[in-house]
């Protein structure tokens, strides 16, 4: 989830990297989803049977909301959806990511997967500064990154737990807010009924979808994301996918 706006800290009202987490990875092969047909059915424009897992599951709840919404439709348009997987190595990327574009963050990210291999507690601590620069990193990034693998995170126990209790547990972390933390459970650990709503991309995607005269608050826009239950997460990707389509990035 347009090139640039860029991500929003979230220790400030300004939101995000507009697009979670760098977080909207474009996805190369991905279907979009359509207007429904005459009878409800929707069009597939590429691939057929779509594979159940998390990616897969996120990309058949577009399909159902689509039924339900069709102003939610991408038009073909690909959604984009990734799930990355847990951890620590997932924080730091969301992390590396915040207040640049989308394809900054994914080449620092592949920077630094190159010059670590393993991005883990141990190979962050040992990085000199010099290194973590050149990938992108801050000095106040690098601290965050620093201080949470100092900080001995059950990531097994955060994983497994319920949204509500994840996101609560992930913003007691240095550099983590609700909106990095909501980003993890939707591009980390592929969760189904997560909305994002202070990011700024859906906030302005959502406000010209609807014909409001500007982007809704947050807190307006996670009202309104109350309907898309339980597929709050497809819902987050098919306005990223609009957002990306006015501006003709897709």
């Amino acid at each position: 989830m347009a090139r640039p706006p860029r991500r929003t800290p979230d220790r400030h009202l300004r939101r995000r990297r507009s697009l979670c987490g760098g977080t909207l990875p474009i996805a190369r092969r991905t279907a979009g989803i359509d207007h429904p047909r005459p009878g409800g059915a929707v069009v597939l424009r590429r691939g057929h049977r779509l594979p159940v897992t998390p990616a897969g599951q996120i990309q058949r709840d577009a399909r159902t909301l689509v039924r339900r919404d069709p102003r939610l439709a991408s038009n073909g348009i690909p959604l984009g959806i990734e799930v990355w997987g847990g951890g620590y190595g997932g924080l730091v990327r969301l992390i590396l990511g915040q207040l640049v574009s989308i394809e900054a963050a994914d080449a620092m990210w592949a920077n630094l997967t190159t010059a670590l291999g393993a991005v883990t507690p141990e190979t962050i601590a040992a990085a000199d500064p010099a290194t973590l620069r050149r990938c992108g990193f801050t000095a106040q990034k690098a601290a965050y990154a620093r201080a949470i693998g100092a900080a001995g995170i059950d990531f097994t126990a955060l994983d497994a737990a319920a949204d509500d209790e994840s996101v609560a547990r992930l913003v007691q972390l240095p550099g983590i807010g609700v909106w990095t933390a909501e980003c993890y459970l939707v591009f980390c650990l592929g969760r189904r009924d997560v909305f994002p709503a202070g990011d700024l991309a859906l906030r302005i995607g959502w406000g010209e979808i609807a014909g409001l005269d500007g982007p809704p608050t947050g807190a307006a826009l996670r009202a309104t994301a109350a309907q898309w239950a339980p597929h709050r997460t497809a819902a987050a990707y098919l306005i990223w996918a609009q957002y990306l389509r006015v501006r003709r990035r897709v």
